[in-house]
């Protein structure tokens, strides 16, 4: 007996589910590997997203790092006429993981240097010509050199003084320099002396001298006013010079018993000079503050020898001090003393030389620029003291680093 034929029907359902299974799991598969590779791209991204955050990050500390140095003694702490280089530095966050910064003082007339891809490679550029104004080019590398990023900021120096000084002596008391062999010497200007005390006695060898007008009409600041000689004489005064006070005989280049100046308090006075009040101009515009007393909370030392041959800086001596060597004409200092002043014996200042108490001594110091007292000037050595505009402008702006507005950016 033959067996019935059985239907193709549930062979064929079973095939049809073999296939839908077969897709739906080749479908599984395939989104699994699209979202694995999604998930290891994200990361990766997520990676070099963190990489250049702490590239950049570095980056803006060397850009920090390049003000607080300039801010703390300028940009040449050695006083040798170089610019200094600040060394490469390593960064540790939290986790322990390192970033890398390297940073250079830039001429902003130059083409700013270009950061290398690790941090190891060559990084350079010409050195400022002006030192009170720079642009700081700082490279960061995260921790594997994946990352550069490089930011650049402009710094410059903020005023000094509180606008022009034309007067290369001024007193709030009593000046008494020319009763010994003090020279006070204008080429620029009639007024030597500005005292709101009185101009005591003048001894022989006491004088002040002004341009000759007839050799010299006009105040050509190329001329070479400096060249005073060590001990300038009336009866052969230094060239482009003539001699308006000696002896008994004040000339008009003097002033004294102005009450403008001698009814200022210190304060006063010194804020009428230098544009701010003591305090702040010590806690905001000096760049050295030496505090020889030890009581002021911060300093940058309390030994006055670490001032001595000093350039391009914002001096505050917190006690009294003898007179040393500090600037030069291209590279002048402001000088404050909150105590006295005793002048040494030759000592040689460019500047703006600005004392709270009283000046005494009996040296041969030469100022060019300017020797400013809140209190008396009395001195029986023989010091010279040049009026001296290109010091004085120069030393304007020497007050503590900031970042100029603008002038960031990190391309």
């Amino acid at each position: 007996m033959t067996p019935p034929l059985r239907p193709h029907g549930r062979r064929e359902r079973g095939v049809a589910t073999l296939f839908i299974t077969v897709v739906l799991l080749l479908s599984v598969g395939l989104i699994a590997l699209y979202t694995s590779r999604s998930a290891v791209a994200e990361q990766r991204l997520s990676a070099n997203e963190v990489r250049a955050k702490q590239a950049l990050a570095a980056a803006h500390a060397g850009v920090d790092h390049a003000l607080a140095y300039m801010r703390n003694g300028g940009l040449d702490h050695d006083n040798d006429d170089v610019v200094d280089t600040i060394a490469a530095n390593t960064l540790t966050s939290a986790g322990g993981t390192p970033s890398y910064y390297r940073v250079l003082y830039v001429d902003s007339s130059l083409a700013l240097p270009i950061c290398p891809s690790s941090r190891t490679g060559t990084f350079a550029a010409g050195a400022p010509v002006v030192p009170t104004e720079v642009m700081a080019v700082s490279c960061g590398w995260s921790d594997d050199d994946s990352s550069v990023q490089r930011v650049v900021q402009r710094l410059t120096a903020t005023p000094s003084t509180g606008g022009a000084i034309s007067t290369p002596l001024v007193t709030r008391g009593t000046t008494n320099l020319l009763t010994g062999g003090a020279s006070l010497l204008n080429f620029f200007n009639d007024l030597t002396v500005w005292s709101g005390g009185s101009l005591l006695g003048q001894s022989n060898t006491g004088k002040t001298f002004i341009r000759d007008r007839v050799t010299n009409p006009t105040a050509d600041q190329n001329f070479d006013y400096r060249n005073t000689g060590n001990s300038p004489a009336c009866n052969n005064p230094p060239g482009g010079y003539t001699c308006s006070t000696q002896g008994s005989v004040l000339g008009h280049d003097t002033v004294g018993g102005d009450t403008n100046l001698s009814s200022k308090s210190v304060d006063q006075f010194f804020q009428y000079f230098m544009g701010q009040t003591p305090t702040t101009y010590r806690e905001n515009t000096a760049t050295w503050v030496v505090d020889t007393n030890n009581t002021l909370s911060t300093q940058n030392s309390t030994n006055v020898g670490s001032i001595d041959g000093m350039k391009n800086n914002v001096i505050w001596v917190e006690g009294n001090l003898t007179l040393p060597n500090l600037g030069t004409a291209d590279r002048p200092v402001v000088l404050v003393v909150t105590g006295n002043l005793q002048l040494s014996s030759n000592a040689v200042v460019y500047g703006l030389v600005f004392v709270m108490g009283n000046v005494t001594g009996n040296g041969n110091p030469k100022i060019f620029g300017s020797l400013i007292s809140a209190g008396t000037a009395s001195a029986s050595g023989n010091p010279i003291i040049v009026y001296d505009p290109l010091a004085l402008g120069r030393a304007a702006n020497l007050g503590r680093a900031v970042k100029l507005p603008g002038t960031w950016r990190d391309w």
